[in-house]
């Protein structure tokens, strides 16, 4: 069990960013599978709660879905990936000449996520795409690229919506950054997304344009972002803003500020 006395959970990104994502995702499967019947390999234990939430949306969408699980473990009770993921679970279903959708939580090293698309490869599907709910690239030591991303995530040990510390806290509807009090500080910047607005509190400096950078140049739909509880921001910071803007632009879409300081004002972003 986790000494609850030492672990501090910082909201990340909350449920409604999430199912709204799901809705994206879900949408742009569909799409590219138009029609007929899709099996979904889930990946056990993190990927249950993502693997059922898109599987429920595909079937509004039309798509026939059939479900399968396999349980592979690379975590155990730390923080850190192992390194070796283990095959624990297999699939039930026969893939050969099969459209395949695999659905996980997480790419993290690419270690897991390359070992499973290799397994199911070799088994001769017709179609495999990967489906993952969080990117972390920055942590990444064998090169994957997942066909469908919900998030691309800086390197924090995240935890709820499925995924956990020491099989905790997957039951939790938002995604939050888990840390733990007697080894580690408090970071001077931290951000969290509700539904379609962006929330920074800290000091805005290069570390913390890196990790905010990792998620919201990615960012998929108009953005809000509240500075209210920015407390400054360095040529580094007020860069990344700039950036931001031209990054969702270029796609298409707004971003909105509030909240921002008066010692800010005179910066154009």
């Amino acid at each position: 069990m986790t000494d609850s006395a030492k672990v501090i959970l910082t909201p990340f990104i909350d449920a409604a960013a999430i199912q709204r994502r799901v809705l994206e995702l879900a949408d742009t499967i569909a799409k590219e599978v138009h029609s007929g019947e899709l099996l979904v390999a889930g990946v056990l234990k993190g990927g249950f709660v993502f693997t059922a939430d898109l599987v429920r949306v595909l079937n509004r969408l039309g798509i026939h879905v059939r479900i399968d699980f396999l349980r592979v473990s690379s975590y155990g009770s730390g923080t850190v990936s192992s390194g070796t993921p283990v095959l624990s679970g297999d699939l039930s279903e026969k893939l050969n000449g099969r459209r395949v959708l695999l659905v996980d939580d997480i790419v993290d090293t690419g270690r897991t996520s390359r070992f499973v698309h290799e397994k199911i490869m070799e088994r001769r599907p017709a179609w495999l795409r990967t489906c993952v709910l969080l990117d972390k690239p920055r942590r990444r030591v064998v090169p994957f690229d997942a066909d469908y991303i919900g998030f691309r995530v800086p390197d924090a040990f995240i935890v709820g919506y499925g995924l956990d510390y020491d099989n905790e806290y997957r039951d939790r509807p938002e995604l939050s950054v888990i840390r733990f009090a007697d080894r580690e500080p408090e970071p001077s910047f931290r951000f969290r997304i509700d539904g379609g607005t962006v929330l920074f509190k800290g000091h805005l400096d290069a570390k913390a344009a890196e990790d905010a950078g990792d998620t919201l140049l990615h960012w998929h739909t108009d953005l809000e972002l509240d500075l209210s509880g920015m407390q400054g921001a360095d040529r580094d910071g007020m860069n990344f803003l700039s950036r931001l803007r031209e990054s969702l632009s270029d796609k298409g879409f707004k971003l909105s500020i509030r909240g921002m300081k008066r010692t800010l004002g005179d910066k154009q972003v």
